[in-house]
């Protein structure tokens, strides 16, 4: 039997928090090679319990410049998350590093990112156009037409708005994995209670990991912090399971590499549920999602469970659009056209025929996402 047409994915990339202030991954490796750990705790130090801390990720500046062969001006994090994964994977050295200072400054890289994402994304932000995109979601699991979110981003902009909806009302946000809360107290049931007490569990499936996880590799959970950057309590310090009170706890973030571990139980939950709603879809839409080759795994998954009659949706900005480049593409021949995401899109969903929208995020959503259903 067919699974009915009534589920709307909304499949979010990176473009989709930039209006709200999230850098491009360009923008942000500059703030990675500009990052200055003293300027940092000046400005924003007042926000972590022990910003002495910070001090201990400045060797990572000195690594990158001195170690790696890049134009630090245009260089893409693949090219510096994966050949440090390479030599940790197969315990080789990088240009005089050992595999264990390899791990150790990847730990401070992806501190860095966090603390550069966090201090942006520093919750309220000027959301509107995503607090109205979580009214939409929310609304919609009232009645027969479902709506899932998946993202590869990090940041928790639409859990918060999402949060803030629900607050009080007896749903949940369900992450889709075997997580619970970071502390007692938090103010939602487990997502199987508030199914079997008739409210409505919220889908939000990160394949990437987030911000306001933690796991712990004794018990297996994943601790969940509502609206607050949790991983930066373990690369700032020590955070420590509530439920194994002595295993210290590590976040789940996968990073831009060639070489991603999706290797963890809770990953797994939520990639396998991913397929399950991927091949439920009447609708997919995706949007500020580039598409790009270096996230075969994702590509991998569409390819596995998309129907070929599932209605592929893109929204991009104007700066993808193919009519800005086909006059310079036909004089140079320099084959921009080809190497757009709105080619990448309509080679790989050929059979589904994908439409577009170069209106950018925050226009799509209010023109589409505005009016609440009733």
């Amino acid at each position: 039997m067919r699974p009915a047409k009534n589920k709307t994915i909304f499949f979010l990339g990176a473009g989709f928090s930039i209006t709200a202030g999230a850098p491009t991954q360009s923008q942000l490796t500059k703030e990675i090679f500009n990052f200055d750990v003293e300027e940092f705790i000046n400005e924003h130090g007042h926000h972590y319990p022990d910003p002495a801390n910070i001090r201990e990720l400045a060797p990572v500046k000195e690594f990158i410049e001195n170690d790696f062969l890049l134009n630090l001006e245009n260089a893409d994090l693949e090219d510096i998350y994966t050949p440090i994964d390479r030599c940790i994977i197969d315990g080789t050295s990088f240009k005089g590093k050992t595999p264990r200072q390899l791990t150790d400054l990847r730990v401070k890289l992806n501190a860095i990112i966090s603390l550069i994402m966090d201090s942006k994304l520093r919750y309220p932000v000027e959301d509107g156009y995503i607090s109205k995109l979580a009214s939409y979601i929310v609304d919609s699991n009232k009645t027969t037409d479902k709506s899932v979110v998946m993202t590869s981003n990090w940041d928790i902009l639409l859990d918060n708005s999402v949060t803030d909806i629900i607050r009080g009302k007896g749903d949940v946000l369900d992450y889709c994995c075997h997580f619970t809360h970071s502390n007692d107290g938090e103010p939602f049931p487990p997502p199987l209670v508030a199914r079997e007490r008739g409210n409505q569990n919220h889908k939000i499936l990160k394949l990437h990991g987030s911000l306001n996880w933690l796991w712990c590799s004794n018990c297996g959970r994943i601790l969940v912090k509502h609206g607050e950057k949790i991983a930066l309590q373990s690369y700032l310090g020590h955070a420590i399971c509530r439920f194994c009170t002595t295993e210290t706890l590590t976040p789940q973030i996968l990073m831009p590499t060639f070489l991603k571990d999706t290797s963890n139980t809770q990953l797994k939950n939520v990639w396998n549920q991913a397929g399950i709603e991927l091949s439920e879809a009447g609708k997919i839409v995706f949007i500020g999602y580039s598409f790009p080759l270096a996230d075969f795994e994702i590509r991998q998954l569409l390819a596995r469970f998309v129907r070929p009659d599932t209605e592929i949706e893109v929204v991009l900005t104007n700066g993808s659009n193919p009519k800005s480049y086909a006059k310079i593409d036909k004089k140079l021949k320099s084959g921009i056209l080809w190497n757009l995401p709105s080619a990448r899109y309509q080679r790989f969903f050929a059979k589904n025929q994908p439409t577009f929208c170069y209106d950018g995020v925050e226009k799509y959503i209010d023109d589409n996402y505005s009016e609440v259903q009733e």
